[in-house]
């Protein structure tokens, strides 16, 4: 066993490690690209190629272009799309994000 102070400062060490991991690291806020990583080795794996099986969208872009980035979820899932909802995607982003703007 451990004492409390040598237990306080383990867990102060293993505090300072997530955060530089995660904030300051090149994870940045979360474990999206340590998840990523896992996907693209799996599909290598697997013989995939990464770019046909993963289309991975940037919420930036997203928001800035949302019938841009829709256009291209729809390409890369090989659907068609008819023209009126094409028309209703980009008549939408305008409005889609302002609340969060």
């Amino acid at each position: 066993l451990i004492g409390p102070e040598k237990l306080a400062n383990q867990q102060q060490d293993a505090w300072k490690s997530y955060v530089s991991l995660t904030m300051d690291g090149p994870v940045g806020r979360g474990f999206y690209a340590l998840q990523l990583q896992e996907w693209f080795q799996a599909l290598r794996k697997m013989g995939r190629d990464v770019k046909q099986a993963i289309r991975v969208i940037r919420y930036e872009e997203y928001k800035a272009r949302p019938d841009l980035e829709c256009a291209r979820v729809v390409e890369f899932l090989g659907l068609p799309i008819s023209d009126d909802a094409a028309t209703r995607i980009r008549n939408s982003s305008t409005t889609t994000f302002s609340s969060f703007s």
